[in-house]
Protein backbone atom coordinates (compact mmCIF):
# COMPACT_ATOMS: atom_id res chain seq x y z
CA UNK A 1 0.00 0.00 0.00
CA UNK A 2 0.82 3.91 -0.54
CA UNK A 3 -0.22 6.47 2.00
CA UNK A 4 0.91 9.95 1.18
CA UNK A 5 0.71 11.97 4.28
CA UNK A 6 1.77 15.09 6.93
CA UNK A 7 3.24 14.11 10.52
CA UNK A 8 0.09 12.83 11.81
CA UNK A 9 -0.25 9.94 9.30
CA UNK A 10 2.90 8.67 9.87
CA UNK A 11 3.09 9.32 12.82
CA UNK A 12 0.00 6.94 13.65
CA UNK A 13 0.96 4.23 10.82
CA UNK A 14 4.51 4.24 13.09
CA UNK A 15 3.10 3.88 16.29
CA UNK A 16 1.26 0.42 14.84
CA UNK A 17 4.70 -0.28 13.06
CA UNK A 18 2.78 -0.76 9.82
CA UNK A 19 5.37 1.39 7.84
CA UNK A 20 8.31 -1.16 5.49
CA UNK A 21 10.13 1.27 3.50
CA UNK A 22 9.83 5.53 3.87
CA UNK A 23 11.16 7.45 0.90
CA UNK A 24 11.49 10.79 2.30
CA UNK A 25 11.50 13.94 0.06
CA UNK A 26 13.01 17.03 0.60
CA UNK A 27 11.89 20.57 -1.02
CA UNK A 28 14.37 23.17 -0.92
CA UNK A 29 11.83 26.18 -0.36
CA UNK A 30 11.43 27.79 3.00
CA UNK A 31 7.82 27.89 3.97
CA UNK A 32 7.70 28.46 7.97
CA UNK A 33 7.87 26.62 11.19
CA UNK A 34 5.95 24.16 9.17
CA UNK A 35 5.34 20.73 11.33
CA UNK A 36 7.68 18.01 12.43
CA UNK A 37 7.39 14.78 10.50
CA UNK A 38 8.89 13.00 13.36
CA UNK A 39 7.01 13.50 16.87
CA UNK A 40 8.99 13.35 20.02
CA UNK A 41 9.16 10.53 22.72
CA UNK A 42 8.85 7.53 20.24
CA UNK A 43 11.20 4.55 21.00
CA UNK A 44 14.91 4.87 18.42
CA UNK A 45 14.31 2.80 15.68
CA UNK A 46 16.94 1.65 13.21
CA UNK A 47 16.91 2.77 9.55
CA UNK A 48 18.67 1.88 6.58
CA UNK A 49 19.72 4.94 4.04
CA UNK A 50 19.52 2.81 0.67
CA UNK A 51 19.60 5.68 -1.48
CA UNK A 52 19.62 9.81 -2.88
CA UNK A 53 17.91 11.17 -5.71
CA UNK A 54 18.34 14.89 -6.83
CA UNK A 55 16.15 16.01 -10.08
CA UNK A 56 16.91 19.50 -11.67
CA UNK A 57 14.32 21.40 -9.34
CA UNK A 58 16.33 20.88 -6.21
CA UNK A 59 14.24 18.32 -4.81
CA UNK A 60 15.73 15.66 -3.11
CA UNK A 61 14.33 11.71 -2.53
CA UNK A 62 15.85 10.08 -0.20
Amino acid sequence: MYFDGGAEVINELLKQDLIDELIVLVIPVLLGNGTRLFQDGRPEQILEFVEAKTFDTGLTQL
